[in-house]
């Protein structure tokens, strides 16, 4: 019985390590899901700009109310994405958060 749990854990360890990093794009995928309800609002001062980084984006308009999980969300996927010794930059375009049809949403300044 020990022997059977022990190749158990061994074949899950093995499985999780093979698994391998998660893309770029992946991140940024579940940043997305996470961030899709957390964007309602009614007034242009419900919304604010959500800090992210590469490669996650410049930022991400969410509820006033939601800002701190996503920013604690996307430094966790950030660090999951740099725990492989890879990074990136780029420039960011300014922009503003605003309520639109009842979202918020990053619009041009």
């Amino acid at each position: 019985m020990v022997v059977r749990r022990a190749l158990a854990a061994a074949m899950l360890l093995a499985a999780a390590c093979g698994a391998g990093p998660r893309t770029e794009a992946e991140l940024k995928a579940d940043l997305d899901a996470f961030v899709a309800t957390r964007r309602a609002c009614a007034a242009d001062t419900d919304c604010v700009l959500a800090s992210t980084s590469c490669p996650l984006g410049c930022g991400v308009a969410v509820s006033r109310a939601e800002q701190r999980a996503v920013e604690e969300k996307a430094r966790e996927l950030v660090a999951e994405y740099e725990s492989r010794g890879r990074s990136c930059a780029y420039e960011c375009v300014p922009v503003e958060a605003r309520c639109q049809s009842g979202l918020c949403a990053a619009v041009s300044k």
